[in-house]
This record gives C-alpha cells, sequence and structure tokens, in this order.
C-alpha cells in the first residue's frame, strides 16, 4: 500500500476507510495523485483496489462533480479510470436535507458510483 508524504497524509476517515478496506481486498494505493503526462496534478484517488477505486467523503456537500466525470465518463477530458475500476463513494453522513447535496447523491446514482455510508456496507459491496 503507497501512501503520501506526511503533508499529504489521508484524514482520519480515510485512513479507517483504508483499514477496512485492506482487510477485505488488496489496497493497491491510498492518496494516489494523478498527473497528465507533463506532471501537473489532475487528481487525487483517495484509495484504489484490486477492483475499485473509492473517495471518501465527509458528507455529500464534499461531492465534486469535476471529479465524478474524470472517474466515470470516458469521454471527460480529465477521465483517468482506464482500467474502468468500479467505483465507491464511501460518504460518512448522506443525511444532509440540502437539496444541492440530494442532487450530488442522485447524479452519484445515475453515474452507476456505488454509494456507501458504513462499514459494513463498504464491506458488503468489497465481497461481492
Amino acid at each position: 500500500m503507497r501512501c503520501g508524504s506526511n503533508a499529504d497524509a489521508p484524514t482520519r476517515l480515510e485512513g479507517e476507510v483504508a483499514r477496512i478496506a485492506s482487510q477485505n481486498t488488496t489496497v493497491e494505493a491510498v492518496g494516489l495523485k494523478i498527473k497528465t503526462p507533463g506532471g501537473d496534478q489532475t487528481a487525487e484517488v483517495d484509495i484504489v483496489t484490486t477492483d475499485y477505486i473509492i473517495e471518501v467523503k465527509k458528507s455529500a456537500a464534499d461531492i465534486d462533480y469535476g471529479q465524478l466525470a474524470r472517474l466515470t465518463q470516458p469521454g471527460d477530458q480529465g477521465y483517468f479510470n482506464y482500467a474502468r475500476k468500479d467505483v465507491i463513494y464511501y460518504i460518512e453522513d448522506t443525511t444532509s436535507t440540502a437539496p444541492q447535496d440530494a442532487a450530488k447523491l442522485t447524479a452519484l446514482e445515475n453515474s452507476g458510483v456505488k454509494v456507501v455510508s458504513s462499514a459494513d456496507e463498504l464491506i458488503g459491496v468489497l465481497n461481492i
């Protein structure tokens, strides 16, 4: 398992999710930075396993539409999921009633992303 420097260390939640993932599958990287051929950073992926890319968010408010497109839409200029790994969004708190947060959750579901919000749900997806 690879991890960035101390300055780029994963958050507590990312660390917990990485630990759960590593107990249920092979974790290839944590905090992986994706760069263009010219060396510019285009994205960061929280956790990469053999079969999945896992993005960890504290709430739906933290979902970035651009990142979602780079993970799920091959026609997007910044697309980098060439291995076509399934994408999981681990969202700690999905209880927001804000309309923009509900729209983000709907966008995830419509793009085929699996959304989980607990260790048990994540384990269930990883062990399918």
